[in-house]
């Protein structure tokens, strides 16, 4: 954001920038609030305020990168669980994986990917993997 002020003298102003915040966490429910305070002043004294509030609460999960699409494999094995990556925005989340199996023919793999931030948003995706036996 950009404030300029001039004044009717031509002479220069100055901007004047105060900023506090409540301290809260950011997350659903406690907000975090920045209140910015513009001021401009001449050199005689004259003045003029103006307050911006800026509220950041983070209720969106984070996105995963990479996860494959689910398939059907004849004759042959699973590919190999890929590494998938979680991003909170640009900020990196540890991703949790597990894979279960089932069923003999073909043999089911559910493959999950999930994240969660540090305001508890959470997102998991799933890959199943179909294989089915040549004999």
């Amino acid at each position: 954001t950009y404030i300029f002020a001039t004044e009717s003298c031509s002479l220069a102003a100055k901007i004047i920038l105060e900023q506090t915040n409540n301290g809260a966490s950011g997350c659903a429910g406690d907000p975090l609030i920045f209140v910015r305070t513009y001021q401009a002043l001449d050199v005689c004294g004259n003045f003029t305020n103006v307050v911006q509030t800026v509220t950041v609460e983070d209720d969106v999960p984070p996105m995963l990168y990479g996860v494959p699409a689910s398939t059907n494999i004849e004759c042959g094995l699973p590919p190999p669980a890929p590494t998938v990556t979680a991003d909170d925005c640009y900020r990196g989340s540890d991703v949790s994986f597990s894979e279960t199996t089932n069923g003999v023919n073909p043999v089911i793999y559910t493959r999950v990917w999930s994240a969660m931030d540090a305001c508890g948003n959470f997102i998991a995706a799933t890959q199943v993997v179909s294989v089915t036996s040549c004999e």
